[in-house]
């Protein structure tokens, strides 16, 4: 009967998960057709769409959050070894989009460096304090992690193939995704940016507060580290992360498949990475996380 239970809010949240994909996406695309200023990535105007918007984030995140907090007690990561090759698959494809995302940052960060570099204030002032400040030191180590990242993605998937590890031996690694977060997150923090007409970034922040939490609890389950009473985080911040990815890259994608590319915002662009992201917390909590299937609890 329990395990009936436990089965149901699993299904719950995938459910309210799913809701908040259909209802949220399109809303977003209307928004980037009608209200928001091309380039900026600002509202140009507000109307019933904006407070929609802000409720169902709220009203869908809160609801996987404290139902994910209610049934902590029953849900837990399965830490056992075996073969789960469309895990694997979608780890290979993380990895690759981190790579993806390293070139970029890195060119990002070329240009940022000449730029201030080359202003003879900035140099007088100091080089490094000057690259703080423009957030290309960020961005550097970004491109860093995002490596790091991509190569623990990468030993995920061969163990996701060949079933001879669960991975607790790479704790190290384990803490790679976090480090690009919060890499990613400090960037966006040191924009200068009107926070009265803002709409991209802030969802961007949401975003990356929600994967912080969530590759926390997975580096401390993965690698067995203070790992008691943490499963729950899983679903609790992995799901309104992956509802926050689809949605900071699905309508940014969709309005360039549509010719549209020049209303997104020039430092918003879709970022390959967030979707794949998404695919892996997805796939992850339902091959990982199903207890319903009565496996080993770690």
């Amino acid at each position: 009967m329990e395990k009936n239970k436990v089965e149901m809010n699993v299904k719950l949240l995938f459910g309210i998960f799913s809701a908040g994909i259909i209802l949220i996406l399109p809303l977003r695309a209307y928004q980037y057709l009608k209200i928001i200023e091309p380039g900026t990535g600002f509202y140009s105007k507000t109307d019933f769409s904006v407070p929609l918007m802000y409720l169902l984030l709220a009203v869908f995140c809160l609801a996987m959050f404290f139902l994910a907090m209610k049934n902590k007690k029953s849900t837990a990561y399965k830490n056992t070894a075996g073969k789960i090759p469309v895990l694997g698959v979608i780890s290979f494809l993380v990895a690759v989009t981190l790579v993806a995302d390293a070139v970029i940052q890195s060119g990002n960060f070329t240009e940022l460096y000449y730029g201030t570099t080359q202003n003879s204030e900035i140099a007088m002032n100091g080089v490094a304090g000057g690259l703080m400040k423009s957030g290309a030191l960020p961005l550097l180590f970004e491109s860093i992690f995002a490596v790091l990242s991509a190569l623990f993605f990468t030993v995920l998937g061969i163990n996701y193939f060949t079933g001879k590890s669960d991975c607790s031996e790479y704790k190290l690694l384990a803490i790679t995704p976090l480090a690009w977060a919060i890499c990613r997150i400090l960037h966006r923090f040191m924009r200068t940016i009107s926070f009265i007409k803002v709409s991209d970034l802030f969802y961007e922040l949401f975003m990356l507060v929600f994967l912080m939490l969530f590759f926390m609890a997975f580096a401390q389950l993965l690698a067995r580290i203070n790992h008691k009473g943490t499963d729950w985080k899983l679903f609790g911040f992995g799901l309104p992360a992956a509802l926050l990815c689809l949605l900071c890259f699905v309508p940014r994608f969709a309005m360039l498949v549509m010719g549209k590319g020049s209303l997104l915002s020039d430092q918003s662009p879709p970022e390959y990475c967030d979707f794949a992201v998404a695919l892996f917390i997805l796939a992850f909590l339902m091959s990982k996380v199903n207890i319903s299937k009565g496996k080993e609890r770690g």
